[in-house]
Order: structure tokens, then sequence, then C-alpha cells
């Protein structure tokens, strides 16, 4: 009777241990997620970052036109940045036909990067 008992703790003792790792490995997990959704967010945010320093280096601070290898550099890294409405915006810039359309959509283009930036 006595063996009986103790197997029955012992069951009991592993039951409480078995759902207290399970519930430590679904936090666990729930935390990874969210670590990796953190990563994700901040790798978006350097690639909007060196994209907006290359953009204001090569269009905004150049006198002249930028060389062929520069605009090839900002398409690269604009489509590397895998979003929609940045590209949307990149398009309508490279598509401006005066002066003034380009400036308001270097501001447009600008304002979309900064607001696409998470924190």
């Amino acid at each position: 009777m006595q063996g009986k008992k103790i197997i029955i703790v012992v069951i009991l003792v592993l039951l409480v241990l078995v759902a207290f790792f399970g519930a430590q490995y679904v936090v666990a997990k729930n935390n990874v997620a969210k670590l990796q959704q953190q990563v994700k967010t901040r790798q978006l945010n350097v690639k909007i970052v060196d994209f907006t320093k290359l953009f204001i280096n090569v269009v905004l601070k150049n006198k002249t036109e930028g060389s062929f290898d520069e605009r090839l550099k900002l398409e690269i890294a604009v489509g590397a940045l895998g979003d929609k409405a940045i590209l949307d915006q990149w398009e309508k810039f490279i598509a401006s036909t005066s002066e003034v359309q380009a400036q308001q959509e270097v501001a447009n283009l600008l304002n979309v990067l900064v607001n696409k930036l998470a924190y």
C-alpha cells in the first residue's frame, strides 16, 4: 500500500512538472516570436535609414544629376526595402517632369520614409 502512495505522489509531481514546463515553453515561444518581430522591425528601420542617407547624399546634396552607379544603388536600395508605399512614392519622384513637382515628391518621399520608421 505504501508503494502505491509513493507512485501516485511521483505521478502527481511529474504531472505538475509537465504542466509547469509546458507553460514555460508557451511563454518562451511567445517571447521568441515578439523578439523576432522586433528584429525584423529594426532591420527594416536600418534599411530605411540607410536608403534615406543615400538619397540625401546622392539627390539632395549633389549639385549635379547622380551618376549611373549612384542611381542604380538608389534603385536597389529602395527595392530592398520591400515596401509598396515607399516604392510607389519613389516611382512618383522619378517620374517627376518639373523641378517643382520633383521637390514636392521629395518631400512626400521623405515623409513616407519617416512615417515607416517604427520605434
